[in-house]
């Protein structure tokens, strides 16, 4: 039963007594009998009978049974049936009125009484157009027994209960967003709320304005060529569309052409880019990421098929097999190992390698040195005289055999598959059962692996009309297995199809200001962006960080703690942004992170410095891990750790990358103590005493923790974007856009690690991505000189 189907339907449910008085009949319900069972009645599994002969097939509800028990009276009233006063009692429950949902639990009161939180206002997510988008209002229920579940209502007076939260949570959008939903007692104000932030407008360019379709006043010449090809001729299409030329908007103006009686597919980047496109692609095109597309369209049919093994989503998989197969190695290089292995596997099924072909350890070889995977601590000379690096690539082809469908050293690998393998299973059986559509539409394609291009390429053998879009000069995903050369390799399945292929361009930026534009032609590899908006913006170079940190923080108080725009940091690396959020947080003002957990690295030298103190006081096993450091001795401990590292790794080239990572968290870690020292060891705007390194991990946790992109969307969705400061790195800021943005290091682009030819266009497309985030005003800031101690 999905209840968010019913959600978006439905009359309130009534009960009725018989005449008898025998029992109740309720109608327009919907089954909860599966729910009740759940509860702790003994009752529960007796009360409902299905009485299909009857008008309106109600439920039928022994009046004794409920008599004996007020939890089933309770559920039945939190449906919205009104059942009470049938028994004698009064009709309408007790409400008591707290904090929105899923922040408090209501005092518990006297027996048989129900008590509910304000409700909360959100839009359901569904696959089913009709239903995805409808205003829907959910409040938790309590009884004195504990949370009996939640309660929905819809707009046409539709209700029901819901005991699986994360069922909510994954086919609610709440408004404005999770953290902080709209509320109120009265749930006609929150629809009320609703119709006023989504008001149903009709489009003025255009009377008889088709869903997803561009006007004709606002399509650009390319974006029409686009539009011509498609409707002459039945060539597969690339589109090469530069930083906010409107890959998506031109995506969705061509299906709006679709027929009726076409099957067509959208392959989206992310989860959040999936639940957008559900809203605004018109009905008919099914939406999927390439994950889901492949784990529910081609693996499930194909393993009910016979074709190949049934398997679940198991993340931790790889990293299991790894734990309990890999073994042979020293002590002290076995950790490592480890970690390269894992890397290694994953590189190769993101590359579609088959472990049983001839030739799969040279394959492994070419993996390792196309992405660099750092072999050094292997080689003889930093393991005493031998060699373990051939060992590495044995084992690592090894665990991909094991990984294969239905393979495994036990049974419970058999039947499980982590993410990688979603993709890497649909490349290794030409049997398969693919679907058959008439056109598939993909984004993002200069971040596909070679795992999604085969899939393109299998859709089209299907006979598939195949639509892909993508910017190369913005892939910059290399790092974590995507194809460099992605957007070619489709480009190739595109031209060389059965349809005839045809290539397209889109130049025309509507996101950024005029001058953003020409300083991106003058200052990147790429010279052909084209403004669409008629508006200059601004440019500005050379001012130091600090200075316009400074700038900030007045404007900040200046204004009444909000800025005069929505503002970003974006660096390359993650440790400016770390000491510009010290700085935010010392003049306390509101950041968010997004990208990568900044609070990780920072805990991990923690935790290594403790445990190398535990070890030296003479601690063992467990008591290791557990150890804490007083925060009043951590900085001298620090500094001691840091020093006996520099003089063990200096000169191994192995550890140059590791000792600088060192260095940088140290030092990041020294402002942090030394803000907090100043302070008496707290933090005075959130109130927070640290008096040791475990109280220390839980302060940074809670500070510099990241959202990935999709979650910050989520969560800051009608959120004032004034009132914060976003910091984030050039690859999380990809798909993001501010009105104005701040590049904090510009001297790390390109990264000093990048060596070779892939590694530095990745970079240089890393600073392009940066640049083209600016909307109206960008500021490329002079990083403050480097220590050198």
């Amino acid at each position: 039963m999905n209840w968010y189907k019913d959600a978006a339907y439905g009359s309130p449910p009534e009960a009725k007594i018989s005449p008898s008085g025998t029992f109740i009949a309720i109608y327009n319900s919907f089954p909860i009998k599966d729910q009740l069972k759940n509860m702790s009645s003994p009752y529960a599994s007796r009360v409902f009978q299905w009485m299909p002969d009857q008008p309106g097939k109600p439920w039928a509800v022994e009046v004794n049974l409920l008599k004996k028990d007020n939890r089933l009276v309770d559920a039945i009233e939190g449906l919205g049936v009104s059942v009470r006063h049938l028994l004698g009692g009064s009709s309408q429950p007790d409400m008591v009125q707290t904090s929105p949902a899923q922040s408090q639990q209501p005092s518990q009161q006297s027996s048989g009484a129900q008590h509910i939180t304000n409700w909360i206002l959100g839009k359901i997510i569904s696959l089913d157009r009709e239903r995805s988008g409808n205003p829907v209002v959910l409040a938790q229920i309590y009884t004195q027994f504990g949370p009996l579940g939640w309660v929905w209502k819809n707009k046409e007076g539709g209700m029901g209960i819901v005991q699986d939260e994360q069922d909510i949570y994954d086919h609610v959008e709440f408004i404005p967003n999770r953290e902080n939903p709209l509320s109120d007692p009265d749930p006609s104000v929150l629809f009320t709320k609703f119709e006023e932030m989504f008001p149903e407008t009709e489009d003025e360019d255009d009377e008889e304005a088709v869903k997803g379709r561009i006007p004709e006043k606002k399509i650009s010449v390319y974006q029409k060529e686009i539009e011509s090809t498609f409707a002459d001729t039945n060539n597969d299409i690339i589109i090469n569309a530069l930083a906010g030329t409107g890959k998506t908007t031109t995506l969705r103006h061509l299906a709006s052409f679709k027929p009726p009686n076409e099957k067509w597919l959208y392959l989206v980047f992310g989860k959040q880019n999936q639940k957008e496109a559900i809203e605004k692609f018109p009905p008919g095109v099914e939406v999927y990421t390439s994950h889901a597309f492949l784990g529910s369209r081609v693996l499930r049919p194909s393993s009910e098929a016979g074709v190949i093994p049934e398997t679940s989503l198991d993340s931790r998989k790889l990293q299991r097999l790894i734990d309990e197969e890999v073994d042979s190695f020293p002590k002290n290089i076995l950790f490592a190992a480890k970690i390269a292995i894992s890397k290694i596997c994953s590189l190769a099924k993101n590359n579609a390698a088959n472990p049983n072909s001839p030739g799969i350890e040279a394959q492994l070889l070419q993996i390792i040195k196309k992405y660099r995977v750092d072999m050094d601590q292997f080689i003889s000379q930093n393991t005493g005289g031998i060699d373990y690096v051939s060992q590495v690539i044995t084992e690592a082809a090894e665990i991909l055999r094991l990984s294969m469908p239905g393979s495994g050293p036990t049974s419970d690998y058999e039947g499980k598959r982590d993410h990688d393998d979603t993709l890497w299973y649909a490349t290794l059986d030409d049997s398969l059962i693919w679907p058959v559509y008439n056109v598939v539409l993909a984004d993002e394609v200069q971040d596909f692996n070679k795992c999604q291009t085969i899939m393109l390429q299998k859709l089209s053998e299907r006979g598939a009309r195949i639509i892909a879009v993508g910017d190369p000069n913005q892939a910059i995903y290399m790092f974590r297995g995507a194809d460099s050369d992605a957007f070619q390799n489709v480009q190739s399945v595109v031209t060389g199809s059965q349809n005839g292929g045809s290539s397209h361009s889109i130049p025309v930026n509507y996101r950024c200001g005029k001058a953003i534009i020409d300083y991106v032609n003058q200052n990147t590899h790429v010279n052909e962006l084209q403004a669409g908006r008629d508006f200059d913006g601004e440019v500005h170079e050379g001012k130091p960080l600090y200075d316009a940190m400074d700038d900030l923080f007045s404007e900040w108080e200046t204004n009444g703690r909000r800025f005069n725009s929505q503002t970003a940091l974006i660096g390359r690396t993650n440790r400016p942004l770390v000491e510009c959020a010290l700085q935010f947080l010392r003049n306390n003002v509101d950041f968010k992170i997004v990208g990568k957990d900044m609070s990780k690295e920072l805990v991990d030298i923690i935790k290594k410095i403790s445990a190398s103190v535990a070890v030296r006081q003479g601690k063992s096993g467990r008591d290791i891990s557990r150890a804490t450091i007083d925060i009043r001795s951590f900085a001298m401990e620090m500094q001691h750790y840091v020093a006996d590292m520099t003089m063990e790794w200096t000169g191994k080239a192995s550890k140059h990358d590791e000792l600088q990572e060192l260095t940088d968290r140290s030092e990041s870690l020294g402002d942090i103590l030394s803000f907090l020292s100043d302070n008496g060891y707290s933090d005075p705007i959130n109130r927070i005493k640290i008096s040791h390194t475990g109280e220390l991990i839980d302060y940074l946790r809670k500070k510099f923790s990241g959202a990935d992109e999709d979650r910050f969307e989520q969560e800051n969705k009608g959120r004032d974007p004034t009132t914060f400061v976003t910091l984030t790195s050039a690859h999380r800021s990809k798909g993001l856009e501010f009105k104005r943005v701040f590049i904090v290091d510009k001297d790390n682009f390109p990264s000093p690690r990048a060596q070779s030819e892939d590694e530095l266009k990745q970079e240089a497309n890393a600073w392009y991505v940066a640049l083209t985030r600016a909307q109206d005003n960008l500021n490329i800031l002079e990083p403050p000189p480097r220590s050198n101690s």
